[in-house]
C-alpha cells in the first residue's frame, strides 16, 4: 500500500498509519526536539491541536497557533527555531483552504519543512502533485 501510494503522490516514500492523529504525532514526535518550534494552524483537528499545544510543550518544544491562510501571520510567527510548519487543507472543522505553494515557500525561506495534513482532499487534488521539496 505505502508504495501504490508513493506512485500516486510521485514521490520517493510513504508511511501509513492506523489514524490520521498517529500521523500527525509520527511526524511531530520524529521530526521536532526540545528547542524547537512548531508552528500549527489555528484551525485543524482537534486531537492534532492539542497533541501540538498540550503535549509538545511539555517536551520543551514551542508552539505557535497561527492563521496559515495570512502569509503576513506566519511570517511573523517564524522564528530562528522553527523546524516545522503543520498545515490542513481543506481545514476541519471549518472547511477553509491554505495557499500551500506561499506556504511552502515561507517554510523553504525559514528553512523550516512542512507538513500537510490532507486527509479531506483525494489523492487527485493531494499536496504531492504540486509540488517537489520538503513537504512531508
Amino acid at each position: 500500500m505505502e508504495e501504490r501510494l508513493a506512485g500516486l503522490e510521485g514521490v520517493e516514500d510513504a508511511l501509513a498509519t492506523v489514524t490520521g492523529f498517529a500521523a500527525a504525532a509520527a511526524v511531530f514526535l520524529s521530526l521536532l526536539k526540545a528547542g524547537d518550534h512548531l508552528i500549527v494552524s489555528e484551525v485543524c483537528y482537534a486531537g492534532d491541536y492539542e497533541l501540538a499545544t498540550r503535549a509538545l510543550p511539555d517536551l520543551g518544544i514551542e508552539v505557535t497557533p497561527c492563521d496559515l491562510t495570512d502569509p503576513a501571520a506566519v511570517r511573523a510567527a517564524l522564528r530562528p527555531t522553527t523546524r516545522l510548519i503543520h498545515a490542513e487543507t481543506p481545514c476541519n472543522p471549518i472547511p477553509r483552504l491554505t495557499d500551500l505553494a506561499a506556504l511552502l515557500a515561507l517554510a523553504r525561506e525559514a528553512g523550516a519543512l512542512l507538513s500537510v495534513d490532507s486527509t479531506l482532499a483525494t489523492p487527485v487534488i493531494s499536496p504531492g502533485r504540486w509540488s517537489t521539496g520538503r513537504i512531508w
